[in-house]
């Protein structure tokens, strides 16, 4: 297997269309699973969030460590298109009945795509290759360090 390393990403450089390209890369390149956090307001009822579990469930994926995961299709990019109206690492909507944040994509079980949208960046764990290849997009990306 080929190494992976992580690399970051800010919104403040990178537009909300290069993180969607971002997110069509990983896509392309072999994202098959996903999640997102899906929170609320206290101990209020969340519906939302009910809503959204529903939504997916004929798509879920049953792994012990992460409950909520679901396959990457057609159907359920549209419906991330449509959870995330103003972009992958726009603020939360905060909405009383919940909201979605936080989207990861995993390739063979292993974290690829992560979009932290309350602040507004995200971290690529690739190979050093298809490091090159977003960097070759114009995709600006920083090594993490420990």
């Amino acid at each position: 297997m080929l190494a992976l390393r992580m690399r970051q990403f800010f919104g403040r450089e990178v537009t909300s269309e290069q993180v969607w390209q971002l997110f069509g890369w990983c896509l392309a390149h072999g994202a098959d699973e996903f999640t997102v956090s899906c929170s609320g307001d206290g101990n209020a009822p969340w519906p939302f969030c009910d809503e959204v579990e529903e939504r997916l469930r004929p798509f879920s994926v049953q792994r012990d460590e992460q409950p909520n995961r679901w396959r990457l299709t057609a159907e359920t990019v549209d419906y991330i298109h449509a959870l995330f109206p103003d972009g992958l690492l726009a603020d939360p909507t905060f909405e009383e009945t919940g909201w979605v944040e936080d989207l990861r994509c995993y390739r063979d079980g292993a974290g690829m795509f992560w979009a932290i949208n309350h602040e507004a960046y995200g971290f690529l764990q690739l190979t050093e290759d298809e490091h090159r290849d977003v960097q070759a997009l114009g995709i600006e990306t920083h090594p993490v360090h420990p």
